[in-house]
C-alpha cells in the first residue's frame, strides 16, 4: 500500500535523501517551479545577499579603525603594539584570572594586530559566513560566531604562556569553519559539500600549526583549536536535531537567544573595558615604542641613557641601560638599573610577556658574578642554570655564569 504523504523526518549525518525533497517541492508552490536538484533547492530558497556575513565584516573592520585612533603608540603601519592591545581589550591567563577581568574573553575577539592579520581574518570570515548563512541562516550563524569567540578566548588562556596577550577573531572564525566542514555532510550541502570539505580542510590544518606572522607575533593555535572544539561540537549537534529534509536546523529561537543573551554580555564587556582603558592607557604610555629601540646592540646602549631619561618605568629601557652600564665595566649601575627594572612589578606582568623579566633577572646574575657578589649571584642564577633552553641569549648567559661560577 503506497500514500502520497511525506515520511516522517529522520536526522541527518551525511545521508541524501533526494526523493523527500522531490516530495516536497511537490506541494510546495515555490518549489514546485524549481527543479528537484539539490542546487536549485538551496537557489529556490536561499536569499542573494549575505547581510549578516556583511555586518560581522563591517563592524571588525570599524573596530579595527577605532584601534588606529586609541591605540597608545600610533604607527603610520597600522600595527598596534603590546601596549595598545592591553588597554583595548586583550586577553591573557593573567587578566582574565589574577586581575578577574573576565570581559576580555569577548572583547579580544573583536581586536585584531595588523592589516595582515584583519585582511586575512575578514577574508575568511566572507567565505565561510557567505556559505553557512546560507546553509543554516543568520539565527544560527550569529550563535556560532560568538559560542566561537568565547571558545577561542578560553583555549588561548588555557594553553599560552601567562603573560601572553592574544587578540583576533581567528577563534570565531575557526567556529565557522569547523561547523561549516561538519555541516557539509548534510543533505543541506547538496552538491557543494565536496566543495565545502576542501576550503576548510585549506583552512584548518594549517590553523593548527605552529608559525609566525610577519609581524614576528606567534599565531595563536590555542584560539584556533578552542573555535574548531566549538565548531565540531555545534555541527554534532546541529546534524543529531536537523531533519534530513528541514530546510533550516530547528531551535532557531534557541539560537537567536543565545546569540541575544552573547551580545548583552559583551556590551557589557565593552563598557568595562572603557573603565579601564585610561589606567591602562596610561601605563602603556610610559613605556618606548618599539619603533625608538634600535635593532642593533651598539646603537641601543648609545641610545640608552636618553630613552632611560623618556621612559623611566620601562623595565625593556632599563635593560638596555644595564647592559650599557657593563660594557663600561661598570657593574654597580647596572645592577641598579635591573633592580630598579625589576620593581616594576605591573609593568612586567601585564605588558611584557615573562621573558622580558626572564632577561632582567638573568642580566642580574651576570651582574652580581661580574661585581664578586658570588653567594647572591649563585641564589639569582639558580633557577636559570636549570632551565632547559634553546635561546641563544640564554644559553650564552648560562655559560658566563658557569665561568664565573655561578652555575654548578
Amino acid at each position: 500500500m503506497t500514500s502520497d504523504s511525506p515520511m516522517p523526518a529522520t536526522a541527518s549525518f551525511g545521508k541524501r535523501d533526494l526523493r523527500q525533497k522531490q516530495r516536497l517541492a511537490a506541494g510546495s508552490p515555490v518549489l514546485a517551479a524549481a527543479d528537484a536538484s539539490p542546487r536549485a533547492w538551496a537557489e529556490a530558497r536561499t536569499p542573494a545577499w549575505p547581510v549578516l556575513t556583511i555586518v560581522l565584516c563591517l563592524v571588525l573592520a570599524a573596530i579595527f579603525y577605532a584601534e588606529q585612533l586609541y591605540g597608545v603608540h600610533p604607527s603610520r603601519t597600522f600595527a598596534l603594539g603590546l601596549p595598545s592591545l592591553v588597554a583595548l581589550g586583550g586577553v591573557d591567563r593573567y587578566l582574565v584570572a589574577d586581575r578577574h577581568e573576565w570581559w576580555r574573553l569577548l572583547t579580544a575577539s573583536l581586536l585584531h594586530a595588523n592589516l595582515v592579520h584583519i585582511g586575512g581574518n575578514l577574508i575568511v570570515l566572507a567565505i565561510a559566513g557567505w556559505r553557512l548563512e546560507r546553509l543554516v541562516g543568520r539565527a544560527w550563524l550569529t550563535a556560532a560566531f560568538a559560542l566561537g569567540a568565547i571558545a577561542g578566548s578560553i583555549g588561548s588562556i588555557s594553553l599560552n604562556d601567562a603573560h601572553t596577550v592574544s587578540v583576533g577573531a581567528s577563534g570565531a572564525i575557526m567556529c565557522l569553519v569547523a561547523l561549516l566542514f561538519t555541516l557539509s555532510f548534510h543533505a543541506e550541502a547538496a552538491d557543494n559539500a565536496n566543495r565545502i570539505r576542501r576550503f576548510a580542510l585549506f583552512l584548518l590544518i594549517p590553523a593548527l600549526l605552529p608559525s609566525v606572522t610577519d609581524g614576528g607575533g606567534q599565531v595563536d593555535i590555542g584560539a584556533h583549536f578552542g573555535g574548531i572544539l566549538m565548531g565540531t561540537a555545534l555541527g554534532f549537534f546541529l546534524l543529531a536535531i536537523w531533519p534530513e529534509t528541514g530546510e533550516r536546523p530547528p531551535l532557531r529561537s534557541l539560537a537567536g537567544a543565545a546569540a541575544a543573551l552573547v551580545l548583552a554580555v559583551a556590551t557589557f564587556a565593552a563598557l568595562e573595558m572603557t573603565g579601564a582603558y585610561p589606567a591602562y592607557a596610561a601605563r602603556g604610555a610610559g613605556l618606548a615604542p618599539p619603533n625608538e629601540i634600535p635593532s642593533s646592540d651598539a646603537k641601543a646602549s648609545a641610545a640608552a641613557p636618553e630613552l632611560a631619561r623618556k621612559y623611566p618605568h620601562d623595565p625593556v629601557v632599563r635593560l638596555l641601560r644595564a647592559i650599557a652600564f657593563l660594557d663600561q665595566h661598570d657593574a654597580s649601575d647596572a645592577e641598579e638599573q635591573i633592580r630598579a627594572g625589576l620593581a616594576e612589578k605591573e609593568t612586567l606582568a601585564i605588558e611584557y610577556p615573562s621573558e622580558v623579566r626572564q632577561h632582567l633577572e638573568t642580566v642580574l646574575a651576570m651582574t652580581l658574578a661580574v661585581e664578586g657578589k658570588r653567594e647572591s649571584a649563585r641564589v639569582a642564577a639558580a633557577p636559570i642554570c636549570a632551565l632547559a633552553t634553546s635561546d641563544v641569549f640564554m644559553r650564552k648567559a648560562r655559560f658566563f655564569l658557569k665561568e664565573h661560577g655561578a652555575c654548578g
